[in-house]
């Protein structure tokens, strides 16, 4: 399969993006591994954000003469609203696979939050998961 330029800079993103997050779900929470396995989140915002970073300008999609409208816009916030209020309420017991469990855990051995690890998270969060 011969694929396109156009199509190697989306496709090596969302490859390293799911990769590493592979490698979370398999990581031991008990720092086995010699380090505090939460930190690989640290290492997709670094690996894909360099990617989506270094190859901005090959994205023509997020160019600015493609702004959404304000009608456009509305719509999004919208939608974007009602979403997030599904994802609230709809947790009724019928509604779930076996037991909740917290996986992601920002605080440190004696409770404290650890806001380096946070603000990681949320960067990630905010700037690579939308793109």
């Amino acid at each position: 399969m011969n694929l396109s330029r156009a199509a190697l800079l989306r496709i090596l993103p969302f490859v390293a993006f799911m990769g590493l997050l592979a490698l979370r779900g398999m990581a031991p929470a008990d720092s086995s591994w010699g380090f505090d396995t939460r930190w690989l989140y640290a290492a997709n915002l670094v690996v894909v954000g360099g990617m989506l970073l270094a190859w901005w300008r090959e994205y023509g999609e997020l160019a600015r003469q493609n702004a959404p409208t304000l009608i456009e816009s509305a719509a999004a916030i919208a939608v974007g609203l009602g979403v997030f209020v599904a994802w609230i309420h709809l947790d009724a017991p019928w509604m779930q696979i076996g037991q909740p469990t917290a996986g992601f855990v920002p605080v440190g051995p004696q409770g404290e939050l650890l806001w380096p690890l946070i603000v990681v998270r949320w960067l990630g969060a905010a700037l690579l998961v939308p793109v």
